[in-house]
């Protein structure tokens, strides 16, 4: 399980000064959020901490709105993306695929996995897929390609696009071969 800390949640302002085409002046206030939390993560068993680690987001990650909300609903969007690539990093979120998408001739061009919104997959996130086989009670896998989730569908289904590799994954999955797909970033 998770526990962490808030180390910090503000907001920077920059005000901007224009003038339209009548010569009149106006003000425009803009705004970027800065967030720092610290994560924990504890074996459930016994409350050994696995991991600590610090995530900040830093007002040069972020554009500038005209909202303070917009402005922390923005950082905690970077935030959230920051904190899941680390630790798919940590620990590999798995998939396998479930059914095919789009085909064109020799190539797989989509294909769907069972990895969704309650696995913390999001649209962007690539994945590479392999094909896995037991060799003498050991298990052996050889990289086929990569993916990249186009579309959560929900908890535990995604659309994914091939990026790499469709002829490879297309002939794996046209001779029954085990695939599986790991995360990569």
């Amino acid at each position: 399980y998770v526990d962490g800390t808030i180390m910090n949640v503000s907001t920077t302002t920059q005000i901007e000064t224009h003038e339209d085409s009548k010569k009149k002046t106006y003000t425009t206030t803009y705004y970027k959020a800065i967030i720092g939390v610290t994560l924990n993560v504890k074996d459930a068993t016994n409350d050994y901490v696995v991991n600590t680690q610090i995530f900040n987001v830093s007002d040069y990650d972020l554009s500038w709105v005209e909202t303070t909300e917009g402005a922390i609903n923005n950082a905690l969007t970077v935030l959230s993306k920051q904190i899941t690539k680390f630790y798919n990093r940590f620990f590999p979120l798995n998939a396998q695929i479930i059914e095919r998408g789009n085909e064109k001739k020799d190539k797989q061009q989509e294909v769907y996995i069972d990895l969704g919104g309650q696995h913390g997959a999001y649209s962007g996130m690539h994945l590479t897929v392999y094909s896995v086989k037991s060799i003498a009670g050991r298990y052996a896998k050889k990289e086929l390609g990569k993916l990249k989730i186009k579309d959560v569908m929900g908890d535990d289904i995604s659309l994914c696009k091939v990026t790499s590799g469709g002829k490879n994954i297309k002939a794996a999955l046209e001779e029954g071969q085990t695939i599986v797909a790991s995360t990569t970033d």
